[in-house]
């Protein structure tokens, strides 16, 4: 299969490639392992149906501060795919104490969920020269007479002029040759083990910050805040921090301790809290946030890279970070 451009990876940097190739009419693939497109953006429903009441596992929000965002931001929120959110904020004490934290950040969240704005933005491009390709992972990436060649695990071959790589830097450089593998930066990331909760129970507070001091809890949010409700219940993302994430040897039995951390926190019995899911995210948030160029021996390829990691770290990054191997690419 022959492509103007092979995107490797869903998530946000992809969104944002695609929204920066808009009118060039390039063949384009977009290919993740993933059973669709979202990335670290990842919302999981408590049933199959698509109306279902749903829980953001990975990124919970973001933020827009620079302009290429922010027009883009005022957009979405047009068409309903975004809104702002204004959580009531806990912090943690270094003595795990719960105390109000309230700030004038603008937090951007979706109404459906984190997935769903990244699906949008992609849906939003001509599907005849785009094409999404999920549940499929790529085994080798090899560039040979002006092409790179690719494999995917079921014996598939792709080929396109350009790859971008917007996958974490350790699975960018696992695809690459070792000559090419050794100009993508190292970076090292931190882990998170993120337990989605059902509560019946009303809680005073709809986003809880942590730390490392406070426990093993870094973040909890009640999804059903982002509706712009003042909920009777809840269903809560709660993430682990990245100390506790990085020692789990046991996810499992990791989850049912942050269960009862967080039970605990609320001053309620773990029984009140029903388990939907953990996951544990390997690859997180960079532990240094920096921003990283890409290597002119890639470029000198027709290869780019993208992601979060190589630009500070959050989803307005990922964005950013998509513009800009772009415009290394194409100009």
């Amino acid at each position: 299969m022959d492509f103007d451009l092979i995107i490797v990876g869903a998530g946000v940097a992809a969104a944002a490639a695609l929204d920066a190739l808009n009118g060039r009419h390039l063949r384009i693939a977009v290919i993740d392992k993933a059973q669709s497109a979202g990335g670290r953006c990842a919302t999981r429903r408590i049933a199959k149906a698509e109306n279902a009441p749903w829980l953001d596992s990975g990124a919970q929000y973001f933020t827009a501060r620079s302009p290429a965002l922010q027009d883009k931001v005022l957009s979405w929120e047009k068409h309903n795919w975004l809104r702002p959110w204004s959580p009531r904020i806990a912090r943690l004490d270094s003595h795990s104490r719960l105390q109000p934290s309230p700030d004038q950040q603008t937090r951007w969240v979706s109404p459906n969920g984190l997935n769903r704005l990244v699906r949008q933005v992609m849906a939003g491009h001509n599907s005849n020269t785009v094409q999404l390709v999920t549940g499929t992972r790529l085994t080798r990436a090899r560039y040979t007479q002006g092409q790179w060649q690719l494999n995917d695990h079921q014996g598939a071959s792709w080929q396109a002029r350009h790859l971008l790589l917007s996958t974490p830097s350790e699975q960018a450089r696992a695809l690459l040759d070792q000559s090419h593998a050794a100009l993508v930066p190292d970076i090292d990331m931190h882990a998170c083990l993120a337990v989605l909760l059902g509560c019946e129970t009303a809680i005073p507070f709809d986003a809880l910050f942590g730390s490392h001091e406070s426990g093993a809890i870094s973040w909890a949010a009640n999804n059903l805040s982002k509706l712009k409700l003042n909920p009777a219940n809840g269903l809560w993302s709660v993430h682990a921090n990245p100390q506790f994430s990085a020692a789990l040897t046991d996810p499992a039995e990791a989850a049912e301790h942050i269960r009862e951390t967080f039970a605990a926190l609320c001053q309620l019995s773990p029984d009140q809290f029903q388990p939907l899911h953990h996951h544990l995210w390997r690859y997180a948030r960079p532990v240094q946030s920096h921003t990283h160029p890409i290597p002119a021996q890639l470029l000198a390829c027709n290869l780019a890279l993208a992601g979060d990691w190589m630009h500070g770290g959050r989803i307005e990054g990922a964005w950013l970070s998509g513009l800009a191997a772009v415009q290394a690419l194409y100009g």
